[in-house]
């Protein structure tokens, strides 16, 4: 059974995790933050590295984000594209038609790849989604520090049912420290 996590339960624990991202570049070191907060350097290691498990999926589920933007940005340019080819059409105006036929082919190749892109993703590695990063964020959390029996039980649970993947990734973002 996990024990609760020294740092997180901590009262300062807010003021440690600054310390220790501090220490990340170089600006403190474990030794000096033990002795200020009154904790032990392995306590700070391990919270070292949730924080960088959390960051890491803070980014991945940024960069989804980020995709997501893209991606309607382009299905915008197209609409605006098909407005001037439209309109050029209605002119008469050949030229700016071509054009726009040219920059909407080249826009539906980029939404194409962007399309591709997700669904490749999407259906291979759901647990870097930004729901699944929530998803996982919440259950730990909320078993760590109301339940930290549960989460043992959950993670057997998991396992047993032969989804040791999904598990997997839960054990990644728990564990004492």
């Amino acid at each position: 059974m996990p024990r609760p996590s020294t740092i997180e339960s901590h009262p300062q624990s807010r003021e440690i995790n600054h310390a220790i991202v501090d220490q990340w570049f170089g600006k403190t070191s474990y030794r000096r933050i033990a002795a200020q907060f009154d904790v032990s350097e392995t306590s700070l290691r391990r919270q070292s590295e949730k924080l960088k498990k959390r960051l890491r999926a803070e980014i991945e589920a940024n960069q989804w984000a980020e995709v997501e933007y893209l991606r309607v940005k382009v299905e915008i340019e197209v609409e605006d594209i098909q407005t001037i080819k439209r309109e050029a059409w209605a002119k008469d105006d050949l030229a700016l038609a071509l054009a726009a036929c040219d920059r909407a082919l080249k826009a539906y190749e980029i939404e194409a790849r962007f399309r591709r892109s997700l669904e490749e993703e999407r259906s291979t590695n759901i647990f870097i989604t930004p729901e699944w990063v929530q998803f996982k964020a919440i259950v730990i959390g909320t078993l760590e520090e109301h339940h930290p029996e549960a989460l043992e039980d959950v993670l057997l649970s998991i396992h047993s049912a032969g989804l040791t993947r999904v598990a997997g990734t839960l054990e990644e973002n728990s564990g004492d420290g």
